[in-house]
């Protein structure tokens, strides 16, 4: 089964200084333009960072220690496992949301994702339901 190489980013828990650029604005603004897949927020204080190959995770994650390690920021190496997930069908996803005309209904803009399905997509897919949630 194909992996996606990620890399996990945890940020300190300690507030900024009034007025100066957050760490994970820094930090975003460091990965744009990059070759990343997506970024999935965990939570306020950790971030993964999705690749198309191992490379490219290494690569970044060198220049991102380089920039930001003496602010604090941590990093470390995950291999997801596919499960297939970008190829799935809305009939298979229904099962998550509610059925197909659901799935077109979000996919379309014209429904949000509910806390329900959040929790169920995040269990299928292996990420925080934050991540379906707006």
């Amino acid at each position: 089964m194909r992996t996606w190489p990620a890399l996990v980013l945890r940020f300190p828990p300690a507030p900024e200084a009034a007025g100066d650029t957050s760490l994970p604005d820094l930090v975003a603004a460091e990965l744009d333009g990059l070759d990343v897949v997506a970024i999935v927020e965990q939570s306020d204080d950790e971030w993964q960072v999705f690749f198309r190959e191992a490379e490219a995770r290494a690569e970044v994650g060198v220049r991102l220690v380089a920039a930001f390690g003496p602010r604090g920021l941590g990093t470390s190496d995950l291999d997801v496992p596919d499960g297939d997930w970008a190829r799935k069908t809305q009939a298979e996803l229904g099962a998550e949301l509610g059925g197909q005309s659901v799935v077109s209904a979000v996919l379309n803009g014209k429904r949000a994702i509910n806390a329900r399905q959040a929790s169920a997509l995040a269990e299928r897919f292996g990420v925080s339901p934050a991540a379906f949630i707006a």
